[in-house]
C-alpha cells in the first residue's frame, strides 16, 4: 500500500485567548458654579467611550473616557445635569499570541453608585469591564485518499463557507450641528444617544463598502425657562470603504459594528449664542470574509491493503442559510411602580439587544430593548424610569436546522410614548437584519497515516452471514473489500441489505 492524500484546508475564526479587565474609577465632583444645587437625584447615568485597541508585541492596551452625567431636580424644582468625564486606560499581556491574530475590545459598565455629600457635592464611584479577545484564522486539513492508493472512503460533501480572513477596523463620523431658527438655545444637555443603521455593505476587490446613517437623539433643557424640556434629532450619513482581504463580489462576509463611543459639546455661535453643537463617533467593525465551496469530508474509511491509522474529530461546518428579514411591532404598557404621568419629557432605547435562535425551519429573534424613561407627575415632579421591554420575531428558514449562528443587527423605529388617562404605552418597531448560518456538526477525518503492514493472508472469498439492515460499508470494510466487489459479487443493488442472506465476500 502506498498512501497518497490530497488535502484541502478549512478556515474558521476561534477565540484563542480572552482577558477581561476590571477598573474601578472614583471621583469627588464639585458642580460648577453656573449649576444650581442639588434638591433631588433622578438618575447618575455612565457611558463609556473607548478608542481602538492598541497592540504593541503581545500588550493590548484600550483607553478612553467614562462620561459621567448627574441628572437631578435643583433647588428651583427645574431639571438640571452636571457632567464630567473620567479617563482610563487598560492593558493586557497575552502570552504566545499568533501572529495573525485580530484583537478586539468591548466595554461594560458593571457597576455605578452616586452619593451626593451636599447641595454642590456629589461622589461617584464606578466600575467599567473591558474584554480582551483575540481571535485567529485558523486552518484545518481534511484529507481525501487519492484513486488506486488502496484507501476506501465514506464521505460526504457539505455546501459550506471557509474562512478567508478577519480585520478590525474604526472609522470616525464627526460634524458640528447649529439649531434649526426658532429652536431655543441649550442651557444643559440631559442625554445624547445614537443608533447606527447600516443600510448596504458590498464587497470587491479586498473591500467593503458600508453605507447607512446614524441617527442622534438629543435631549436638553432650554435656555431662559425653568423646565422646558427639548428634542433634537439628527442624522449623519455613513459611507465608508474598509480593508477586508479576500472579499470579492458575490463571495459570503459579515460584519459587527458597534458604536464605541458618542460626544456631544456644546458651543456658542457667533452671537455667543450655545446654538452649536459637536457631534463625535466612533465605530468600531470586525469583519469576517469567507470563500463559499462544497467541501468533501472523510466520515470513515479503512484499507485494503495494508493499515490506516485515521484520526476523527468532531468539527462545525458553517452552512449560509436565506433568512431574509425579522420585523416585530411592539405595543407595550409597561409597569410604572403607581405613578400616574402627565406628561412624557422623554423616551429612548438604550442599548437593544438580539439574540437569534432555531427551531426546525423556525427561526426566532429574541429582542431585549431597556427603555430610558422622563415623566412629570400631575404636581409637576419629574421621575427618572427604567424599563425592559422584551419581544419576538419569527421567520421560516429555507432548510430546517437546530443551531444557527449570526452577526444580527438591531433596528429600532418609530418609538412614540403616548398617554391616556395616566396609562403609559410604548409603540415601536423592530427590523432584525444580517447573515445567519446552520451549523451542521460532522465527526470527520482530519488526519490519514500510513500504518504497520499487516502479513496476515486474506482469503481469496468468504461465505459471510449478514442479517437484514445491515450496510455493505460495515461488511467490506470487516473483510478490507470494496463494496463495489460485493455488490457485484453478489448481484445486489442497494448498499443496505433489505434482508437476511448468505454473502460471498471476495478479497481485492
Amino acid at each position: 500500500m502506498k498512501l497518497a492524500l490530497k488535502t484541502s484546508r478549512l478556515g474558521e475564526s476561534r477565540c484563542c485567548t480572552e482577558e477581561t479587565v476590571k477598573q474601578t474609577l472614583e471621583e469627588e465632583i464639585t458642580l460648577p458654579e453656573d449649576r444650581a444645587p442639588i434638591h433631588r437625584v433622578l438618575k447618575c447615568v455612565v457611558r463609556v467611550n473607548r478608542g481602538g485597541v492598541s497592540l504593541v508585541g503581545e500588550r493590548a492596551t484600550v483607553g478612553g473616557t467614562a462620561q459621567v452625567r448627574l441628572l437631578y431636580i435643583n433647588d428651583v424644582q427645574a431639571i438640571d445635569c452636571c457632567e464630567t468625564e473620567l479617563p482610563f486606560s487598560a492593558s493586557t499581556e497575552f502570552h504566545g499570541l499568533p501572529q495573525n491574530a485580530v484583537v478586539t475590545a468591548s466595554a461594560t459598565v458593571e457597576y455605578v453608585n452616586c452619593r451626593v455629600g451636599g447641595a454642590r457635592r456629589f461622589s461617584v464611584s464606578t466600575v467599567i469591564a473591558l474584554r480582551f479577545c483575540a481571535f485567529v484564522c485558523e486552518e484545518t486539513p481534511l484529507p481525501l485518499p487519492q484513486p488506486g492508493c488502496g484507501c476506501e472512503t465514506m464521505t460526504e460533501t457539505l455546501r459550506c463557507v471557509s474562512l478567508v480572513s478577519l480585520s478590525e477596523k474604526t472609522f470616525d463620523l464627526s460634524e458640528t450641528l447649529e439649531l434649526p431658527e426658532g429652536r431655543p438655545a441649550i442651557a444643559r444637555l440631559l442625554a445624547a444617544d445614537g443608533a447606527l443603521r447600516v443600510t448596504s455593505q458590498k464587497a470587491a476587490g479586498g473591500k467593503i463598502l458600508l453605507k447607512g446613517d446614524f441617527a442622534v437623539n438629543v435631549l436638553y433643557c432650554a435656555e431662559g425657562t425653568q423646565c422646558a424640556v427639548e428634542h433634537l434629532t439628527h442624522t449623519l450619513p455613513v459611507s465608508q470603504v474598509l480593508d477586508a482581504p479576500g472579499a470579492q463580489e458575490g463571495q459570503p462576509f459579515d460584519m459587527a459594528v458597534t458604536v464605541s463611543a458618542l460626544q456631544t459639546k456644546v458651543r456658542p455661535d457667533a452671537d455667543g449664542a450655545n446654538r452649536l453643537l459637536e457631534l463625535a463617533v466612533k465605530v468600531s467593525t470586525f469583519t469576517r470574509v469567507f470563500e463559499s465551496r462544497e467541501q468533501v469530508v472523510i466520515r470513515d474509511c479503512y484499507a485494503t491493503d495494508g493499515a490506516l491509522l485515521p484520526t476523527y474529530r468532531p468539527m462545525e461546518f458553517l452552512v449560509p442559510l436565506q433568512a431574509g428579514e425579522l420585523h416585530a411591532a411592539v405595543r407595550e404598557t409597561p409597569d410604572l411602580d403607581g405613578l400616574a404621568p402627565a406628561a412624557v419629557l422623554d423616551a429612548a432605547v438604550q442599548t437593544p439587544t438580539v439574540t437569534l435562535n432555531a427551531d426546525g425551519a423556525l427561526l426566532t429573534a429574541a429582542i431585549r430593548l431597556p427603555v430610558r424613561l422622563l415623566l412629570r407627575d400631575a404636581e409637576d415632579r419629574v421621575h427618572y424610569l427604567e424599563r425592559t421591554v422584551e419581544t419576538t420575531a419569527q421567520t421560516q428558514l429555507t432548510a430546517p436546522c437546530d443551531r444557527v449562528v449570526a452577526v444580527p443587527s438591531l433596528t429600532v423605529d418609530n418609538l412614540h410614548a403616548s398617554l391616556a388617562d395616566g396609562v403609559l404605552t410604548l409603540r415601536l418597531d423592530c427590523t432584525v437584519t444580517g447573515p445567519v448560518y446552520a451549523v451542521e456538526t460532522r465527526r470527520v477525518c482530519v488526519r490519514l497515516e500510513e500504518g504497520a503492514p499487516d502479513d496476515a493472508e486474506k482469503s481469496t472469498l468468504t461465505l459471510c452471514f449478514a442479517p437484514q439492515g445491515t450496510a455493505l460499508w460495515e461488511i467490506a470494510k470487516k473483510y478490507r473489500t470494496t463494496v463495489q466487489a460485493i455488490r457485484q459479487e453478489n448481484e445486489l443493488k442497494e448498499d443496505v441489505l433489505g434482508s437476511d442472506v448468505m454473502l460471498l465476500v471476495p478479497s481485492v
